[in-house]
């Protein structure tokens, strides 16, 4: 049986100062990444899967401290590279990483055809809010 060897997570503590929108991604790699948004001990949100891209996404609290861990797991299979198993360097993983943090706004904007936003942001912004509407009737 293969068994996995854990790389020493990077963890970011942080804070908003407004209701926001987090967002981390990372690509899919030859090393398995997950990542972890806490909210003091419980866990907000978490992407765990084995060769796929990982997202969490979750609305923050203002003043509220929160952790995201990134946890790297090589995995010694030989096919643990998948199709870029020529290109692996075992001593040189990467992968991309993209970390977006938006304020939740309290007005949506109306798409009129003018094309300066796109239906998707406006959409998304609109189920969360369903999803998890603002304290107080904000």
């Amino acid at each position: 049986a293969s068994s996995s060897r854990a790389v020493p997570r990077d963890s970011v503590a942080f804070s908003v100062r407004r209701r926001s929108f987090v967002r981390a991604w990372v690509s899919e790699s030859h090393i398995d990444i997950d990542l972890k948004l806490y909210n003091g001990t419980a866990r907000v949100a978490s992407s765990v899967t084995l060769r796929n891209d990982e997202t969490v996404f979750a609305v923050l609290e203002p003043n509220v401290p929160y952790r995201l861990d990134v946890l790297y797991y090589h995995w010694p299979h030989p096919d643990s590279a998948g199709d870029d198993a020529d290109d692996a360097d075992p001593l040189c993983h990467a992968a991309t990483f993209e970390l977006a943090l938006e304020p939740v706004r309290t007005r949506l904007a109306v798409l009129c055809g003018s094309g300066d936003e796109l239906p998707a942001a406006t959409l998304m912004q609109t189920l969360v809010e369903r999803a998890h509407p603002p304290r107080g009737g904000g």
